[in-house]
């Protein structure tokens, strides 16, 4: 028997994450990738991974710290011109660094 975390009401922290999750809309979060493919291109989303969409922040995790390097240095004002275009509310491109 798992045992349920304090303050969960005796749920386990498992089964309340899993609902949680289950509330989000997948078709949104393929948007938001296709969205970024179009904008980044095919080369930059092959090591990219759309984390997801939040008050007008677009977080997106880079597979490698050269490629996140070049993207904050070289790439960040276009991409972020292209996203404000195309994404209702958008604020910011929050890149992060982490496996595609």
């Amino acid at each position: 028997m798992r045992r349920a975390r304090p303050g969960t009401g005796g749920q386990p922290l498992g089964d309340l994450l899993s609902g949680l999750l289950a509330g989000l809309p997948s078709e949104g979060l393929e948007q938001l990738a296709a969205c970024w493919r179009e904008v980044a291109g095919e080369a930059v989303a092959r090591h990219t991974r759309v984390l997801g969409y939040r008050a007008g922040q677009l977080r997106v995790a880079v597979e490698g710290a050269a490629l996140l390097g070049e993207l904050e240095v070289f790439e960040r004002s276009r991409l972020e011109r292209a996203l404000a275009d195309r994404l209702p509310g958008f604020r910011k491109l929050r890149l992060v660094a982490g496996g595609a």
